[in-house]
């Protein structure tokens, strides 16, 4: 976390806030999903909890057919719309 907590300050026990973190997953494969998702991490628990203890949510977001780009994290993000340009291109090998 480069940045958000100064040098320092690391070590002491005065509490840093700090931006709330965002998960995502970019989802371009062949099943037909919809636009967004939500997934928790705690549907895959082998015995369900009503409140689980630790969660993490993520947001699943289909980028097929090009929509990534207008999504507002893609446009904040130069890194992940490479990622998405990229994942969207149909490489061919010729042999």
């Amino acid at each position: 976390m480069y940045g958000i907590i100064p040098a320092k300050a690391k070590y002491k026990q005065k509490l840093f806030k700090i931006p709330s973190p965002e998960f995502y997953v970019f989802y371009n494969g062949k099943d037909k999903l919809p636009k967004e998702q939500t997934l928790k991490l705690s549907d895959a628990f082998i015995v369900p909890q009503e409140e689980p203890f630790s969660e993490v949510t993520v947001k699943l977001i289909n980028i097929q057919n090009g929509v990534a780009e207008s999504l507002p994290v893609i446009k904040k993000c130069d890194i992940l719309k490479q990622y998405c340009d990229f994942t969207s291109r149909r490489l061919s090998i010729c042999f």
